[in-house]
């Protein structure tokens, strides 16, 4: 997108920084990619930039949301399960402990 856009010309373009791997990179890259839109709409030619969107739909796999809720369902059973397990390892041990102090 950045090259598209330097392609035309326009002057006060953000420059494309190359980003590294980290917790906010994705988000920085979000940002860029929301500076140059933003300058490109303001100077007038966002029309001359190429269609980056799916011009075929069909192309692109269906998720009925009925899924999407029991992926997050699932998601969610699941670290439940992983912290239940934790906690009855530690319940575990401090019986184990309880039983030694006892004897």
């Amino acid at each position: 997108m950045f090259a598209d856009a330097g392609n035309l010309n326009v002057e006060g373009l953000p420059r494309n920084v190359k980003r590294a791997r980290g917790d906010n990179r994705l988000k920085a890259i979000a940002d860029d990619i929301i500076k140059l839109c933003t300058v490109l709409d303001e100077k007038g030619c966002n029309a001359q930039l190429p269609a980056y969107v799916a011009k075929n739909l069909d192309r692109i796999p269906a998720v009925k949301p009925e899924n999407m809720e029991l992926l997050c369902v699932s998601q969610k059973l699941e670290a439940l399960e992983t912290r239940l397990s934790a906690v009855e390892l530690v319940n575990t041990k401090l019986d184990s402990l309880s039983d030694q102090l006892a004897t």
